[in-house]
């Protein structure tokens, strides 16, 4: 999904990592009509997945400064794969040799320090569950991860994971408390703090379309708005998730990014003509994938 960027420009050193990319005026428009873009991180090219990070336009072009990227601090010593994509995109689909290997160099003489664990990204659905879980100042080869109905509680699971991000499919409606350990081959760090989890009891009826979606341009400004839709009694709005349209390769998915819960949106867009579609979620569902919506196309200067 999405065209991958090469080269990258990876940077490690014992506190963290800058990763990113050169771009050229034209490159910047590019990436500035599609909305943005996303990195992602894994063990391997193509392997599950331990970081999805958007990186939204707009983007400006400055010839003295012509890198864009992020900068980390913390990261563990080890080497991983990154991948950058035009667009924000939900899932990596390229080939093996845009994928450029980062080496964030540093010493393992210690059991793993205190686990930190967080939820990825708000969920629309009650299944799967998604956490991102993370041990920092002592490179933990793998996580005990322990899940009760109570803080503390190994009541629910209790289980060894491989990976930094972790997947739960099938969880039945409730509260959950999760927390982790990092282990290697020097020992077992202490618990994080604990993470509540809660899957909501939903139905299968989906919000109303968004309704009078309208775009207003002044210059570059473009302006969105838009009637939020009804909702099954009880499940408010909770986000909204704008799809572009145009500006993308034959047969390639518009890229999304979230909104909050609000009413209208503003941004700097370059000149085009570009086509916009704007669904609604909450907690259960979401309009996407649900028949038609609501989009405006409109054209700037």
């Amino acid at each position: 999904m999405g065209t991958a960027i090469w080269p990258l420009i990876l940077q490690g050193d014992p506190a963290g990592a800058f990763i990113g990319f050169e771009s050229s005026q034209e490159g910047v428009d590019v990436i500035n009509a599609a909305g943005g873009v996303t990195l992602f991180a894994a063990y391997a090219p193509n392997g599950p997945l331990l970081v999805r990070l958007p990186f939204v336009a707009p983007f400006q072009y400055v010839p003295e400064q012509d890198r864009i990227g992020w900068r980390f601090n913390g990261v563990p010593p080890g080497t991983y794969y990154l991948a950058i994509v035009v667009g924000i995109v939900s899932a990596p689909n390229i080939s093996a040799a845009a994928w450029g290997p980062l080496v964030v160099p540093g010493a393992c003489t210690d059991v793993p320090g205190m686990g930190i664990i967080d939820r990825e990204t708000a969920g629309v659905a009650p299944d799967p569950v998604r956490w991102l879980s993370s041990s920092h100042g002592g490179c933990a080869t793998s996580f005990l991860v322990e899940a009760g109905t109570s803080p503390g509680a190994a009541n629910v699971a209790s289980f060894e994971q491989a990976g930094a991000l972790l997947t739960a499919t099938n969880v039945p409606a409730g509260s959950y408390y999760v927390r982790v350990r990092g282990r290697k081959q020097l020992g077992i760090g202490p618990h994080s703090a604990v993470l509540p989890v809660a899957v909501p009891n939903c139905s299968t009826e989906r919000p109303d379309e968004v309704d009078d979606l309208a775009a207003t341009v002044v210059g570059h400004q473009v302006t969105l708005t838009w009637t939020a839709p009804a909702t099954p009694p009880g499940r408010p709005i909770t986000f909204y998730e704008i799809a572009l349209l145009s500006g993308r390769a034959p047969g390639e998915p518009a890229p999304r990014f979230l909104l909050p819960a609000v009413s209208s949106v503003s941004g700097i867009l370059p000149s085009g003509t570009y086509s916009i579609a704007l669904y609604a979620g909450n907690a259960c569902n979401s309009t996407i994938g649900g028949g038609p919506t609501d989009a405006v196309t409109f054209t700037v200067p």
